[in-house]
């Protein structure tokens, strides 16, 4: 079974125990994941994430 068939069936599994820290961390936030890494990004590299062209 995939990792999408198997995340609809059971949507708190997750096979890369790192993703479930970073959705603690950004639920603790109260932010999006995506919002937590341009945040992240900001601060390891003193600027802002650039959009893909």
């Amino acid at each position: 079974m995939n990792g999408l068939l198997r995340t609809l069936i059971k949507p708190d599994w997750d096979d890369n125990p790192k993703r479930s820290e970073m959705l603690y961390a950004a639920n603790l936030l109260q932010i999006g994941e995506f919002q937590l890494i341009q945040l992240a990004y900001n601060i390891w590299f003193k600027k802002n994430c650039q959009k893909a062209k």
